[in-house]
């Protein structure tokens, strides 16, 4: 509009502006967010010739309708116009879910005194001419950019720590090829992620074997399984909740013949973490504009007390007052976006706003917060001018007592344009301007 309010439609391609004061207005359609090939059609004199802007008389108490048609190109099918616009209602419904996670979020009881409430949320629901401090929440266009992959994406490493796998014994002993004593599902320097743990062992077979947990033997009531292969003269243990300590843990496992002579051995060193600590992070170096599409990227890491990845299965609770998380809720009945992180390290794309605008990420474990700034920058789109001159010129008898001035920052009539008694003048005017000029610099202007 005039004023900059702006509304984003819903898959079908409808929109609503509510509480606009009963006068002209004109509307202008973002031709970057139509599909390619296409162009708008005009549909009657409020077009004024330019089919991708019109006018709106609004009045008192009215619902008034403005549409706006596009067709297909010359050279384009409507088979494909068809399909592109189909796939882009189905992406409109994927990507919108502002208003589904404010629904969830949750509300602060205790007043705000200090909070400006100068301006109202505008009809849209979006108030993109507020401080860029705030953040947005506004839902976001489809551009004709995100029909190819964008050049400029980063794609941070993840390093996450692998759980021990357990195997079955009757498999493994298959293709075994030395009946030495040897852990299954352990490797030396392995990190684990509790305390109780599984311990698979194999060992010659007909020998004793005893499995030593920090030097102290493991009872052999924690056996749970064992497997033998004759032809391989092997056998393997399957130990349950071998007890161990925070920190280093010594594994060794030793096979003896009847005399007590050692037969065979191993040892491996395991590392067990201590409780969750601390959320470190780090964010990709190159800042992403504000255009709706682009993908800024967050790496979480989990340490335990000692600094060391914490990779047991943890949940988390993201949310941000800017962008959107591009992550599955694996609980759409909880605030925020509920996350389950295993490894120890999690990758947590957001989506950038429609607006510039300063922002946090917050990671809560339920114990413990980490609070993670988030910025996005100003798009150099394409120039978008949308304005209105009116005027009205009355030439019969004026009473000055009937003039009543318009409320609102764009809405206030110019009284005493000219006048007499004999006639009168008055006349408003609004525009809105956004995108890029002379190459490289973004102009922003509203009046």
């Amino acid at each position: 509009m005039e004023n900059g309010n702006f509304i984003v439609t819903d898959p079908e391609g409808k929109y609503n502006f509510y509480g606009i004061s009963a006068k002209t207005h004109v509307l202008k359609v973002d031709r970057t967010t139509i599909p390619r090939e296409t162009e708008l059609v005009t549909q009657s004199n409020r077009n004024a010739g330019d089919a991708g802007s019109r006018f709106v008389d609004l009045k008192y108490g009215e619902l008034h309708r403005a549409d706006f048609a596009i067709v297909g190109g010359m050279a384009d099918s409507t088979e494909r116009l068809n399909a592109e616009l189909i796939a882009r209602s189905k992406l409109v419904e994927a990507k919108n879910d502002t208003l589904e996670q404010a629904v969830k979020t949750e509300l602060t009881l205790d007043p705000d005194y200090d909070t400006d409430t100068t301006d109202n949320v505008d009809a849209s629901g979006c108030n993109i001419n507020g401080d860029l401090d705030l953040g947005n929440n506004c839902d976001s266009a489809i551009v004709n950019e995100m029909v190819n992959p964008i050049d400029s994406r980063v794609d941070m490493t993840v390093t996450t720590v692998a759980p021990p796998v357990e195997k079955e014994l009757e498999e493994y002993l298959k293709e075994v090829a030395s009946n030495d004593v040897a852990f299954i599902n352990l490797n030396e320097g392995q990190q684990l992620s509790t305390y109780k743990q599984m311990v698979q062992v194999q060992a010659p077979l007909g020998s004793v074997f005893t499995l030593y947990a920090n030097g102290k033997a493991v009872s052999e009531q924690k056996i749970g399984k064992t497997a033998e292969q004759e032809k391989q003269n092997v056998t393997a243990f399957d130990y349950y909740a071998v007890d161990l300590q925070r920190g280093k843990n010594t594994l060794r496992g030793v096979a003896t013949d009847i005399n007590g002579q050692v037969i065979s051995e191993q040892t491996i060193k395991v590392l067990t973490p201590d409780s969750l600590q601390a959320i470190d992070y780090r964010t990709q170096a190159q800042l992403v504009p504000a255009d709706g599409i682009s993908e800024y990227q967050v790496v979480i890491s989990l340490k335990d007390r000692d600094n060391r990845p914490y990779i047991g299965t943890t949940s988390l609770t993201l949310d941000t007052n800017i962008g959107r998380i591009n992550l599955k809720d694996d609980s759409q009945d909880k605030a925020g976006t509920q996350i389950t992180v295993s490894g120890g390290e999690l990758l947590i794309p957001v989506i950038a706003p429609s607006v510039p605008g300063k922002g946090e990420l917050v990671i809560d474990t339920g114990s413990s917060k980490q609070i993670i700034p988030l910025q996005f920058t100003a798009q150099l789109r394409p120039l978008l001018a949308v304005g209105i001159v009116e005027g009205a010129i009355s030439l019969k008898d004026f009473d000055g007592s009937s003039i009543t001035d318009a409320q609102g920052a764009f809405e206030q009539e110019l009284n005493d344009f000219a006048g007499n008694d004999d006639y009168t003048a008055s006349g408003r005017a609004a525009m809105f301007l956004k995108g890029k000029v002379r190459g490289d610099y973004s102009a922003y202007a509203c009046i």
